[in-house]
């Protein structure tokens, strides 16, 4: 039966032949396409004269057909793998001479347009016909003459396994690649010992790696260039295709430093999944990649201090003698001042933001919260609880008691900016901004007339590397009455609320795990905190606790005792 097939084939072979080319690509291609739409049948139609088109009866006659047909699926395939990569060796071929034929075309019609002004490199636009035909890119086009002629001309006993669909077109240029430095001779006695052995099996990467360790060992390695390298070093980062909360992060680096990178890494990832381990145990799963991505964040946030800064430049109008009465906003020569929101300026009274919201009033120092006072976060805001809110032991009451009842007030820092080309981009959504990001937002309020910069701020959400380790050092562990989470696995909670007006700095600034930060914001506790670190805790019910710094107890005490430690 082999003998038969052999025989078929070489008469379809030689009829073949005897077709000019156009047509022998053309049966080429109706083949290929007969072919695929035979394999995508769910059930495969093996030919009338086919030994495998017979109607299993038994059991065991329809095993022993199935088994026949799994060996030739299996040797269709291979074969079709033979076929694909010979294609595309055959494809580069036919690009590479497209390349020469208009090269030499346009080599005669220039010689022809002596006198013709146009100026142009025969072969210059080669490929733009196959690109545009294709949908692909020029440079692709080009691509493929290129590596079809140098790949012919340099490797041809590669080309020709290509060909036959023994390598892929890709290995033949890798390989290229990695010996273009040598000399004709010594291309050739390589590329010997490569097509002898199994160097050439596999993907183009190990391909690399085997061609690399054979020069070395021949004393053939390409010499290192510095240039080339430096030019591939880079950090980048990128959306992820399929996951749009995720980014791509590459790195290419020095292979010494990289290997110090990846101890550093693994080193604290083994450190944080033991952590996950004693703390939830096998309750929930932390994959090692992600404590992996977990201390490449640690180590590098860890180390590096940076403050990203965004400046907000507003217009505005102010009296010819710059004069502001009725604000507590300070201007050129003055201090710092109490931090006022940009629309708080009474634009009937001197000077107003032109992009400003106009909300809220700026309060006098004297009117603002005391740092001793115990903050308790809701829903609608944050307020100071005054000393006669609670009694000894008595609870606090609801929800809605538990509220303190204040005067209306701005906790807004930013007026809403208006972005030319944009719209009004509301005073909250840049808070949120700079909580997200950790940026610092230096406000400029300038003349408008005249660009005098009026008045300037600064504030920030997130701590700088020293005063995170500070407060890591002081407080040593999560500040909640009877939490043991080491620092280092805690948020840095501001205890008078950044919105309100809480300083970024450590005399406002403790240690809470998650759990009872979030406790702190939504579940009803309220805490104060004293310049040396002590902190005092009032819980829904009424219960009062002083937490001191690096201290795991949690000492109850009595109402009067809390507001006598933050008086």
């Amino acid at each position: 039966m082999e003998t038969t097939q052999r025989d078929d084939v070489a008469e379809v072979l030689a009829a073949v032949r005897a077709l000019p080319l156009e047509a022998r690509v053309e049966a080429w291609h109706a083949v290929g396409v007969e072919l695929f739409e035979v394999a995508s049948r769910p059930t495969i139609d093996w030919g009338e004269s086919s030994a495998l088109a017979v109607d299993a009866v038994s059991v065991d006659e329809e095993l022993a057909q199935l088994d026949a047909e799994r060996r030739a699926l299996a040797e269709l395939t291979v074969t079709a793998a033979y076929v694909s990569r010979s294609a595309d060796a055959t494809m580069h071929a036919f690009a590479a001479a497209h390349a020469r034929v208009v090269t030499r075309h346009d080599v005669l019609e220039v010689d022809q347009w002596e006198s013709d002004p146009r100026q142009f490199v025969p072969g210059e636009f080669a490929a733009d016909d196959l690109a545009a035909r294709l949908g692909v890119r020029v440079g692709t086009a080009e691509a493929w003459a290129e590596a079809g002629d140098a790949v012919r001309a340099s490797l041809p006993r590669m080309f020709v396994m290509a060909g036959a669909g023994e390598m892929r077109m890709t290995t033949c240029e890798t390989v290229l690649r990695e010996l273009e430095h040598l000399e004709p001779a010594e291309r050739e006695s390589v590329e010997g010992m490569l097509v002898s052995g199994r160097a050439l099996l596999g993907g183009s990467a190990a391909v690399k790696r085997r061609v690399r360790r054979l020069l070395a060992s021949l004393g053939l390695s390409a010499p290192a260039d510095e240039d080339a390298s430096e030019a591939l070093v880079e950090v980048s980062f990128r959306e992820h295709p399929d996951q749009p909360r995720l980014t791509q992060m590459t790195v290419v680096m020095d292979a010494d430093q990289a290997w110090q990178v990846q101890v550093a890494i693994d080193a604290r990832a083994r450190q944080l999944a033991q952590e996950h381990e004693r703390l939830h145990g096998g309750a929930t799963r932390y994959r090692m990649n992600r404590a992996r991505v977990d201390a490449f964040v640690d180590l590098l946030l860890g180390s590096v201090r940076f403050d990203p800064i965004v400046r907000l430049t507003v217009p505005v109008r102010c009296f010819e003698d710059g004069t502001t009465p009725g604000t507590t906003m300070p201007f050129a020569g003055q201090g710092s001042g109490v931090p006022v929101s940009l629309g708080a300026v009474d634009r009937s009274r001197g000077c107003s933001a032109q992009g400003g919201s106009g909300r809220g009033v700026a309060r006098p120092a004297a009117e603002q919260a005391p740092w001793g006072a115990l903050y308790r976060e809701a829903e609608d805001g944050v307020a100071p609880l005054a000393a006669g809110q609670v009694g000894d032991g008595v609870g606090i009451g609801t929800a809605g008691q538990r509220r303190a009842a204040t005067a209306p007030r701005s906790t807004t820092r930013v007026a809403d900016l208006h972005v030319p080309g944009v719209g009004v981009v509301s005073a909250a959504c840049v808070e949120r901004l700079a909580s997200a990001v950790g940026a610092a937002f230096t406000v400029a309020l300038v003349d408008e007339k005249r660009g005098v910069t009026r008045w300037t701020s600064r504030f920030t959400y997130r701590p700088s590397i020293t005063t995170r380790r500070f407060v890591e050092q002081r407080d040593e562990h999560c500040r909640f009455p009877g939490c043991m989470r080491p620092g280092e696995f805690c948020d840095a909670d501001h205890v008078v609320p950044y919105a309100d007006g809480g300083a970024t700095s450590g005399e406002n600034l403790q240690l809470l795990c998650r759990h009872h930060h979030r406790a702190k914001t939504f579940g009803g506790w309220a805490v104060a905190m004293r310049t040396d670190g002590v902190c005092v805790w009032n819980s829904p019910t009424g219960a009062w606790y002083r937490t001191d710094p690096a201290d795991p107890t949690a000492y109850e005490i009595t109402s009067r005792e809390g507001y006598a430690l933050i008086a």
